[in-house]
């Protein structure tokens, strides 16, 4: 078993390139020849490791994220199900399974047809326990997916404390931005919402901001 500071260490030497080439905006660097030569000792089908060291297992879906991409250049497929493919040939089930599953937990709401992703992720896992949570993803997907009939919500408290309900927005056009202010992004994003809402402020729109707190 490698030590958890081990791994930690290795993932920043793969990870430096990249970071690099950010800071400096030089990206045409390559790192100097033999400076990932102690990544090549590194074993990429440990399970006991796969269980014990969170960054063992970043380490291996970083890992398995570059392979996808070296696929790409002779793959007309979407990355996404490039990754779940090159995943799925990997022999030890438990950390088959477990990238599959983080992968998707993390990817989930970004991947556009999630109909063919989802096909494929059931294709590939083994783990009944896996496949519903991914299902539940999924069907609850599918509630927003577009050209369903929007969720219902009904006697939501506003800023002034009165009530309102989607029902009383018929015949509008309704723009809903759902933030949290436990995440940065979107509360900076709020004056973006503001914005739009005065440059529309005279058509038949209605603008609504929907806090998740």
């Amino acid at each position: 078993m490698v030590f958890q500071e081990t791994y930690a260490y290795i993932n920043k030497l793969e990870n430096y390139k990249v970071y690099h080439s950010f800071l400096t905006k030089n990206y045409e660097y390559e790192v100097p020849e033999g400076f990932l030569n102690e990544t090549k000792e590194i074993k990429y089908d440990n399970e006991d490791d796969y269980l014990f060291s969170s960054e063992y297992r970043n380490l291996l879906l970083s890992y398995y994220r570059k392979k996808s991409f070296e696929q790409l250049k002779d793959n007309a497929a979407p990355i996404e199900l490039t990754f779940i493919n090159t995943v799925a040939g990997i022999k030890n089930e438990t950390i088959k399974n477990g990238l599959l599953l983080n992968y998707t937990n993390t990817m989930f709401s970004k991947i556009k047809d999630k109909d063919s992703f989802y096909k494929a992720f059931l294709a590939a896992s083994t783990s009944e326990e896996n496949n519903k949570i991914v299902t539940d993803l999924y069907d609850k997907s599918q509630l927003i997916a577009e050209g369903k009939p929007s969720p219902i919500f009904t006697d939501y408290e506003k800023l002034d404390g009165s009530k309102v309900s989607l029902s009383d927005f018929k015949g509008k056009f309704v723009y809903m931005y759902v933030w949290s202010s436990s995440f940065s992004p979107s509360t900076e994003q709020i004056k973006n919402f503001n914005e739009l809402q005065k440059k529309y402020s005279d058509k038949n729109i209605e603008f609504i901001a929907l806090s998740v707190d």
